[in-house]
């Protein structure tokens, strides 16, 4: 239910090449917001092999769960909330934004359809 734009998602990531990182893109809860979770290659490859370290409780969602794990195994914290237009976290101003990588919540296809057709006319 996300309209995703590699392409864009590459302008956000670019100072961050070769880099162990993760990105925060949600003020609220301070951590990975589950519409567009961003890892570096070097990131999973720390959680490919000390992630059996983690322990979070059961009941966390996987977003809650691989930001507190990210945390725990030292991978650097990158805070970019521009990366994900979300209505959800409060970081949603119109999918017209040619800065944003990502858009969400789109929960039918017409409003999907329409929001990725601003988003294109935009860049």
């Amino acid at each position: 239910d996300a309209v995703f734009f590699p392409d864009r998602l590459r302008w956000h990531l670019e100072p961050y090449l070769g880099e162990k990182m993760f990105v925060i893109n949600c003020h609220r809860g301070d951590m990975v917001y589950g519409a567009l979770e961003v890892y570096s290659f070097h990131a999973v490859e720390e959680w490919s092999k000390n992630g059996q370290g983690c322990n979070a409780p059961n009941n966390y969602g996987e977003d809650k769960y691989m930001t507190q794990c990210m945390d725990h195994l030292g991978v650097k914290r990158v805070h970019d909330e521009a990366v994900l237009g979300d209505k959800l976290c409060h970081t949603f101003t119109g999918c017209g934004n040619g800065w944003n990588s990502a858009f969400h919540p789109f929960k039918d296809v017409g409003s999907w359809e329409s929001c990725w057709n601003e988003a294109r006319a935009a860049a």
